[in-house]
């Protein structure tokens, strides 16, 4: 009953109580919480999750940070948030193996994270991605190497640049101007004479 107080102070400290309280039934009331509160409550849901088993956290992050709340504002400081959790040392592993063991929605979920924490150690991994069959993947991984805006990932792009998919090519365009490196022009050039 405490996680269903009107008062927002009792919700996130009962919430926080449950992290000592650490069986499969806590797993599963926590990822409720996190996708069927406000963003402070979910945050708090998630961040408890992340201190019984980070892998399950990072997992209900990636789902959570989809959903749009009816308010600009709580959008904007959830994303806010979800991007100080991302960055957090631990969650760098977890995402680099989601992004290669998991399936195509997580697959696109850890890419597009990769991007937001922007340590350059993930170009490669990212580089990989960029070879899947997915398309979604592909996109989502040529938009997070332009997020890391590092230039060791312009010829990784450049590698790509004749992608079948459209949306691909249109976010490997965008990823050169994030980076803005010159050893990007030629690139740039032929990207700008595609008939498609």
């Amino acid at each position: 009953k405490a996680v269903e107080d009107e008062d927002g102070n009792v919700q996130n400290t009962a919430i926080q109580s449950l992290k000592n309280i650490q069986t499969p039934q806590t797993i599963q009331l926590l990822r409720k919480l996190a996708k069927d509160r406000y963003p402070e409550e979910a945050l708090a849901a998630i961040s408890t999750l992340g201190e019984i088993d980070i892998s399950e956290a990072i997992q209900v992050l990636l789902e959570v940070h989809r959903y749009s709340y009816e308010f600009d504002y709580l959008n904007e400081y959830k994303q806010k948030r979800i991007t100080d959790l991302l960055r957090d040392d631990c969650v760098f592993p977890i995402l680099c193996e989601a992004l290669i063991k998991g399936n195509s929605n997580q697959q696109v979920e850890a890419a597009w994270a990769l991007g937001v924490v922007g340590n350059p150690e993930a170009i490669e991994l990212l580089g990989n991605a960029l070879k899947s069959g997915d398309s979604r993947i592909r996109n989502k991984s040529a938009r997070a190497l332009g997020k890391i805006r590092n230039s060791k990932a312009i010829p990784v792009l450049i590698e790509h640049i004749t992608d079948e998919e459209w949306r691909v090519r249109w976010s490997i365009a965008s990823s050169f101007g994030l980076i803005a490196d010159t050893q990007a022009i030629p690139a740039i050039l032929q990207l700008c004479s595609d008939p498609h």
